[in-house]
């Protein structure tokens, strides 16, 4: 399921930190019953030691305004009105936040309040491969290595990469395994369709994430594609990673 959330502010425009995301993730927590908000958080949908959310959001869409001399940390001026994407498969979770954000009315983003205009459930789209699609936020896959030292190291991959479309499969197979009590053999490849493809650098907690963001074709198992429509494309959909639409 996926909800399209219409949003408003008494000022124009609005400022959002660059982590801004981070504030999302938290009003979707927020959203949740106690117990299941601490639940999803610490436990999730277990495939072995791996554990997976099972929900992303978008980065908010709005207009963008230009840069004022007043802002008080790096980040983004938006005009209003402004939508904002959640997706998961899971009815309870969209359930819940659906019904809560309606109650309340508003969305908390730090110091700033904006006010639900709207909630639209949006219908499934029909998967026939090759499906071309944009990224409503940006998509991540990486793996982390040993060094000889014992010191981690993580590697972010990029589209251009080999392995960033059998990373994606294999992610997805996970999901699906998770979700359905399947397994999946079939693949399918991500493969970049424009030349305004961006890297994009995040910092989440302090942490350095880097995803891609752009326009992609996708080929392969439709089953495959659903569950990354539905829970998102690659790593870290639950802080806003990975969620696409079709073009």
């Amino acid at each position: 399921m996926r909800i399209c959330f219409q949003l408003d502010s008494k000022t124009d425009p609005v400022f959002f930190p660059f982590r801004y995301h981070e504030y999302l993730q938290a009003a979707i927590y927020q959203s949740l019953s106690p117990e299941h908000a601490q639940k999803l958080h610490d436990q999730g949908f277990l495939h072995g030691k791996r554990s997976f959310k099972l929900f992303t959001f978008s980065r908010l869409l709005g207009r963008k305004a230009a840069p004022r001399e007043t802002s008080p940390e790096k980040g983004i001026w938006l005009h209003p009105p402004f939508q904002w994407y959640i997706s998961s498969p899971v009815e309870w979770i969209m359930q819940e936040m659906a019904e809560y954000f309606l109650r309340k009315g508003t969305l908390q983003l730090g110091q700033t309040q904006l006010t639900l205009i709207g909630i639209e459930v949006l219908s499934p789209p029909e998967i026939h491969p090759p499906v071309k699609i944009k990224m409503l936020s940006p998509m991540t896959i990486y793996s982390t290595f040993r060094k000889p030292d014992g010191k981690k190291v993580t590697h972010y991959y990029s589209p251009m990469e080999k392995d960033f479309s059998i990373l994606m499969t294999e992610n997805a197979r996970k999901k699906f395994q998770v979700l359905y009590n399947q397994n999946k053999e079939s693949q399918f490849l991500i493969r970049p369709i424009s030349q305004r493809n961006r890297e994009r650098i995040i910092y989440y907690k302090g942490t350095v994430i880097r995803a891609w963001d752009g326009q992609y074709e996708l080929v392969g198992d439709p089953d495959l594609i659903r569950i990354t429509y539905e829970c998102g494309l690659g790593s870290k959909n639950s802080q806003g990673f990975g969620m696409w639409t079709p073009i």
